[in-house]
Order: C-alpha cells, then sequence, then structure tokens
C-alpha cells in the first residue's frame, strides 16, 4: 500500500492480512475473541501489574536495592509503554493482530526468563521496561478493547466488559500463584514459571483464534454472514485510518483523553496508598487487605454492569456516572469515616474503575471508529501517563501526619471534576466513524 505525504492526507485507506480459515456454523467467532483476550489479559496483567509488588521484597533483598530504586520499575515501564504506544497502537491498525498479540506473548516469556539471569539491577530493568513491557503491551487491554470493538457493534458493551474482567482475574489468580512460586522456588524461578505460562498460553491462543475483524471471515459484527445484497457495508466506501495529525486536533481526542486519563490517574493515586489509608483509620493489615479485594470485587461488577448498560443507555451518560461515583468514593473517604462507610466508598471505587474501562473503548471506538481504534489509544498514553505519575507524587507530596489524607483526596476530586468537564469535548461521531454511542436511547433496547 502506497502511502501519501502526510500534508496531502487526512486518512488512509485499510487493508488487513486474510483470516486463517473460513466462517464456520457454530457460536459466532467473536465470542471466541473475547474469551481468548479475556486469557491473554489475565496473562500479561497478572503477571506485571498485579505480581510487581511480590517480587519486591525478595529482589530487594538478594540485590540489595531500596524500596525507591526498585519503585522506578513500575514508573520506567509506564514512561516506555507512554513512548511506545503510538507506535504499538498503528501497527495493531496496520498488520494482522494475531501475530502481534503472539509475538508479544514470546517476547513477555523470553523477558521474564532472562530477567531470572539478571546480573544487576539495571539489567533486571531494562529486561522489565523493554521485552516484557512490550509483550505487556500488546497482549493487555488496549489491544483487547481494539479486537472486540471492531467485532461487536449492538452487543459491544457487554463484550468489552466480558474481556476487562480477565485484568480482574489475572488480579485474582497471579498473587497467590506467585507467592507460591516464591516461596518454592526464589523470586528467579518464579519469573521463570511465568514466563513459561506466558508462551504456552499466550501464543498459541492468539495464532489459533485471533482474526482482525469480522468481515475477514465473511462475518458481520455481532455475527451472521455477510450477504452483498442486503448488508449495508457492502457498497460502502473503504474504512479509513486516521493521520496522527487529525486525531490530535480534534476535540474528541483531547476530551477523551484528559476525561478518561483523570480519572484512572485518580484510581491509580488511592489505590497505592488505599491499604496504609485502612491501617492509619483503625483497621488490621487484614482487614485493610479485605478492602482492597472488596475494590477489586467492585470492579468486577462494575465492567459486566456498565458494559451491559452502554449497550442500552448513551455510554458518555454511564461515563459520567462512574466519575460521579468515584467522586463519592473520595469524599466518603474524607474525615474520620466508620469502618462500615471506609468498606463502601472500597467497593464504590471499584465499581467506577470497572465501570469506566469499557467506556472507555466503547467512546474511542464511537468517535474514531474501530479501524483507528488502536492508533487513537496510543496516542492518549502520552497524556494519561503523566497524569497518572503527577497524582502519585502529588499525593504523596500533600500527605502528611498532621493533615493525613483530607488534602490528597480534595486535590484528587478536582481531577474527577476535570474528567468530568473534559467529556464536553467528544463530538458526536467524528467523520467516517459509528456514531450510535451518542445517539438518545428510546424504548427498551438499544437504539441501533
Amino acid at each position: 500500500m502506497a502511502h501519501a505525504p502526510a500534508h496531502r492526507l487526512e486518512s488512509i485507506p485499510v487493508t488487513t492480512i486474510a483470516a486463517p480459515g473460513p466462517a464456520g456454523t457454530g457460536p459466532f467467532h467473536g465470542w471466541r475473541i473475547v474469551g481468548v483476550m479475556f486469557v491473554t489479559q489475565m496473562v500479561a496483567v497478572g503477571s506485571v501489574t498485579y505480581g510487581y509488588s511480590l517480587f519486591i521484597k525478595p529482589i530487594g533483598a538478594d540485590l540489595g536495592a531500596s524500596r525507591a530504586q526498585l519503585s522506578l520499575g513500575m514508573i520506567g515501564l509506564m514512561l516506555v509503554m507512554m513512548l511506545v504506544g503510538p507506535f504499538v497502537g498503528r501497527a495493531l491498525d496496520r498488520y494482522s493482530i494475531r501475530w502481534i498479540v503472539a509475538g508479544g506473548g514470546a517476547l513477555m516469556g523470553a523477558g521474564l526468563a532472562l530477567m531470572s539471569v539478571a546480573p544487576s539491577l539495571l539489567t533486571l530493568a531494562l529486561c522489565f521496561w523493554i521485552p516484557v513491557g512490550l509483550g505487556h503491551m500488546v497482549a493487555g487491554p488496549a489491544t483487547a478493547s481494539k479486537l472486540v470493538a471492531g467485532w461487536f457493534e449492538r452487543r459491544r458493551g457487554i463484550a468489552l466488559g466480558i474481556s476487562a474482567v480477565g485484568t480482574s482475574a489475572g488480579g485474582f489468580l497471579a498473587p497467590p500463584l506467585i507467592a507460591g512460586a516464591i516461596a518454592t522456588w526464589g523470586w528467579r524461578g518464579a519469573l521463570v514459571l511465568l514466563g513459561v505460562i506466558s508462551v504456552i498460553v499466550v501464543v498459541p491462543a492468539a495464532l489459533a483464534v485471533i482474526v482482525n475483524r469480522p468481515e475477514d471471515m465473511g462475518l458481520v459484527p455481532d455475527g451472521g454472514p455477510r450477504v452483498a445484497d442486503t448488508d449495508p457495508r457492502a457498497g460502502a466506501p473503504p474504512a479509513e485510518l486516521w493521520s496522527v495529525r487529525r486525531v490530535l486536533r480534534h476535540p474528541s481526542y483531547w476530551g477523551l483523553a484528559l476525561g478518561f486519563g483523570a480519572p484512572f490517574a485518580v484510581s491509580t493515586a488511592v489505590t497505592t496508598f488505599l491499604h496504609a489509608y485502612g491501617t492509619d483509620h483503625g483497621l488490621s493489615a487484614t482487614a485493610a487487605a479485605w478492602m482492597l479485594s472488596l475494590l477489586s470485587a467492585g470492579g468486577v461488577i462494575g465492567k459486566l454492569g456498565f458494559g451491559a448498560l452502554a449497550d442500552r443507555i448513551a455510554p458518555r451518560t454511564l461515563t459520567w456516572t462512574g466519575i460521579g461515583l468515584q467522586a463519592l468514593f473520595l469524599v466518603l473517604l474524607l474525615g474520620e469515616p466508620s469502618h462500615v462507610t471506609i468498606f463502601a466508598a472500597g467497593f464504590l471505587g471499584g465499581l467506577s474503575l470497572g465501570g469506566l474501562l469499557p467506556m472507555n473503548g466503547i467512546l474511542v471506538a464511537a468517535a474514531f471508529g474501530p479501524v483507528s481504534f488502536a492508533s487513537v489509544m496510543g496516542l492518549m498514553g502520552p497524556v494519561m501517563t503523566p497524569m497518572i505519575i503527577a497524582a502519585l507524587t502529588v499525593s504523596g507530596f500533600l500527605y502528611s501526619e498532621a493533615h493525613g489524607y483530607d488534602r490528597v483526596l480534595q486535590v484528587l476530586l478536582c481531577g474527577s471534576a476535570l474528567a468530568a468537564a473534559a467529556l464536553l469535548l467528544v463530538r458526536p461521531a467524528a467523520p467516517g466513524a459509528p456514531g450510535q454511542a451518542f445517539r438518545e436511547r428510546r424504548g427498551s433496547g438499544p437504539a441501533r
């Protein structure tokens, strides 16, 4: 495909890799896509996001690293993902996703194996940031949302919600598995185990199931054969891949990046100090840990509940609802709340974050179309990541024994307000993208 100069071209037509086989007569293949991306997110997020904290003490003791040094691991990972995210997103929109995800699983497995033999903290960090980080990115939530959004329209909300639960499943299963592996084989042996799991689970699942889009199998989104005489897509011009310049100049990009970056930053900051907050307010260490489990449970309910509702209620309205729940979560933590209030707040915080995750994918697909989905998501990273780092930094700076957490929570409330206002920039369906997600719903079913 020839590439026109950026100054002459606002968007370019997309070609996709052919499917590995013909359409079958069984269940809609899109649900198999959902299942595979559930599993890949469970492995990628469980191994990295939820597994990281379990390695801090053993690695610190073995390599003589301080907590401050080890905390740079996740910050460095976020920065690397921010820098490469736009390029990965572009690749996901242009090339075969199944080979990209399979390569990501192999890369993550190789990176974890290299970490297990790293002789120094610097080598360990480089292996974590580059091969593991890249594998984590291409097998994680952004890729899952890209694929699922392309395979579904009428049931996009519930499909994205089910897929997103894979990250919660990783958070539930990974910590005890990793803790047992570290106790049995040490931290290096545990890394080898995670690397093997990444390769034997992600690679074959991706190669066997992933297809870029239903049209590559002679299907239409949500199922059914593509019939030229009745399918309105048959005579439509080919979908266009938005140029980077066009995305950055569109108000919806900034509305989505700020509208979701702020609540994700708030959630990351609060989750980081939530266990300490609980113990400082009279909870035992075990009870405070259960508060985090309750937050995770709320996240599962939020993903499924908001995802299902998004097929019937305007997703932007649901997004404002999620932001409102997050604001209520922060308000409940102000002052000296009772233990019951703290637990209720934890559940609301999880419900809010879980609900916002599928809404992010739904609104991006509605504003820019599934074809440009990954490119837009990748370009949102350079806006979201600094917000997350800033929230973590400001939260640590503002906390003091004299003033407690109130000043932190008040500043984070401003982040929720910013998010709610930023969503006003999101326009109803940019040219060339489906606009159903912004239409008013009438009756009990989705307005399609």
